[in-house]
């Protein structure tokens, strides 16, 4: 939410509330609710963070609406919207009535951001998706990072000998292994007679 247009004719405070409507899960009243302007409700700036739904499971069915009220909780207009028909960008949004007819002036000046839903343990995906040099640059640094330390490691144990050395050996080429299994699109050679 980033601004309204003739809300009111009084000098009084505004604020707006945005609610979503649909299946239970997707469902939050009164969830989000900006500050009150300060008497300015002609063109009030609302300067906050920005309102996310992190997952809408089913867009069909879900609503939202935005609701502006004077500081004294008085209903100015509202505005229901399709999340299905919601497009991303700055759209002004005209309000309308308690029986949804529309209100000649009052808007409500919004920027819309529309993304898919990734669960939070596919985060680290995306962001290679989106930036993959900076994500093989950073899988290049990990591998020689990780071949320094198992070099480094090795030599250490081999000088104390015995059945530390063979465990150890044992897990490191069982963390290789795992580690040569994730999906990269570069890889990183290592000495093969680290393996051995």
């Amino acid at each position: 939410i980033i601004s309204g247009q003739f809300l009111s004719d009084k000098k009084v405070g505004t604020y707006v509330e945005v609610d979503m409507f649909g299946l239970p899960v997707d469902t939050r009243r009164k969830a989000f609710k900006t500050k009150t302007s300060q008497g300015n409700a002609v063109n009030p700036v609302w300067e906050e963070e920005p309102i996310v739904f992190k997952k809408v499971v089913l867009p069909t069915l879900a609503c939202l609406r935005i609701a502006v009220y004077e500081e004294g909780g008085k209903f100015i207009g509202h505005r229901i919207l399709p999340v299905q028909a919601i497009r991303p960008g700055y759209h002004y949004i005209c309000l309308r009535n308690e029986r949804n007819q529309p209100l000649t002036l009052p808007a409500v000046f919004v920027y819309i951001e529309v993304k898919d839903y990734v669960p939070d343990t596919y985060a680290d995906v995306i962001e290679a998706l989106s930036n993959p040099i900076r994500y093989v640059n950073l899988m290049e640094q990990r591998a020689k990072q990780l071949a320094a330390l198992t070099l480094e490691d090795e030599e250490e144990v081999k000088k104390e000998g015995g059945f530390l050395h063979d465990e150890i050996m044992r897990l490191t080429r069982n963390t290789l292994e795992k580690l040569m299994a994730l999906p990269l699109t570069h890889v990183v050679p290592i000495q093969s007679k680290m393996l051995s």
